[in-house]
């Protein structure tokens, strides 16, 4: 190789390292001033971390459909009691939280009527409840959806098409008829699920 080619390509090499230095100190300072606006730090990393730890610590947010809902619910129900219902909401996200997710309930913050039917012989109303847990040492806030229903006419239950799920106390089963005394599949004694009787049914996440 002559000494013009060996020249040219060290020039090459030199001019592809020079623009690949540039790309990248400029990419760099564009990470670095996003994560400053962003995040307030430098490090994008850093900045990411303790957004999500942020996120993590804050009390989820609810939809609070309850003052214009309440209303209408109280009217189907005269009898109705809000208040003794969205307790027993909070102590069933308690008791979900310690048995079925294995956590320590930290707090629960608020409970709020999301959404109301009343169709098809049954009524639900679907709760919404903000809530803490500390789990294998990390703090969580989040959210979970609660179904309180009414059975007008137990030919039109059927909770695998409604979404709604009453389990067993002992294994978790899913109860699938009004009149089961037991579970199904472990044998244990359950409360049967009477007519035209509020039920407070199981929490989910999210």
């Amino acid at each position: 190789m002559s000494n013009i080619l060996r020249i040219l390509l060290i020039v090459v090499l030199i001019a592809l390292i020079v623009v690949i230095l540039t790309l990248y100190f400029r990419i760099r300072n564009k990470a670095r001033e996003l994560s400053e606006r962003e995040f307030g730090t430098p490090n994008i990393f850093q900045g990411m971390a303790e957004a999500k730890d942020k996120f993590l610590s804050e009390e989820r947010s609810v939809s609070s459909m309850t003052d214009l809902l309440l209303p209408l619910i109280e009217k189907d129900f005269p009898n109705f009691n809000w208040e003794q219902f969205r307790l027993k909401v909070q102590d069933k996200v308690k008791e979900y939280i310690a048995k079925e997710l294995g956590a320590d309930p930290d707090a629960v913050h608020r409970t709020v009527i999301s959404r109301y039917d009343n169709k098809e012989g049954l009524c639900r109303i679907e709760t919404q409840t903000s809530a803490s847990y500390d789990k294998d040492g990390k703090h969580k806030e989040t959210r979970f959806v609660t179904p309180v229903i009414y059975v007008q006419d137990a030919m039109k239950y059927d909770p695998a098409k409604m979404g709604l799920s009453l389990n067993c106390p002992n294994c978790g089963a899913p109860v699938t008829n009004l009149g089961h005394k037991q579970c199904a599949f472990c044998g244990t004694a359950i409360k049967e699920l009477h007519e035209r009787v509020w039920h407070v049914t199981q929490p989910k996440e999210g």
